[in-house]
């Protein structure tokens, strides 16, 4: 397989999200509080307090996020005001390329849920994720893939990303910074 794809693709589709990242281009769901109905874990149902968490939680996870997967790829992750995720990476050539999908959260279970719901793949990619303490995004990408169950705990392989660009709500205005 290696010798059909190039060493950026073949490191790329080593991890689950990338593999169907180029089907999910023109998707478009909201950002919005998920069940998570198909999950082995079912989520602490607290209306009350899911509204605000969900507002606070948005509200640092838009803007651009540098980062690593744990196949020591440098990626962006841009999430939109409008529930957009766009993964931008460089390939081997040094070619900026990028495929945008949509993500669902539920900030009430911790760690939180994070779905990524990719157009043509009728289940998305359920997984987790968390701020540090020194506002770092913490989320599970190793291990993860569509109909899987989503993690139960962050793995020793999980990405942390630094937030570089604050939210503007214009996925076209924010550049990698690599």
């Amino acid at each position: 397989m290696s010798k059909i794809l190039s060493p950026f693709w073949a490191k790329l589709l080593s991890y689950s999200l990338v593999i169907a990242l180029p089907l999910a281009i023109n998707a478009n769901t909201l950002a919005q509080i998920t069940n998570s109905p198909k999950s082995d874990i079912s989520p602490v149902d607290d209306t009350a307090k899911q509204p605000n968490n969900l507002k606070v939680t948005l509200d640092k996870l838009t803007g651009t996020w540098e980062g690593q997967d744990a196949n020591s790829s440098k990626l962006n992750l841009t999430f939109t005001t409008d529930g957009k995720l766009i993964i931008s990476s460089k390939d081997t050539d040094g070619k900026l390329k990028s495929f945008s999908v949509t993500y669902k959260i539920n900030p009430t279970p911790k760690p939180m849920y994070m779905d990524i719901v990719l157009s043509q793949i009728p289940k998305p990619v359920l997984t987790i994720f968390n701020f540090t303490d020194d506002d770092k995004l913490k989320i599970q990408l190793n291990g993860t893939n569509p109909g899987l169950p989503r993690p139960t705990d962050f793995s020793d392989s999980v990405s942390l990303f630094n937030k570089v660009h604050a939210a503007t709500g214009n996925p076209k205005s924010e550049k990698p910074s690599f």
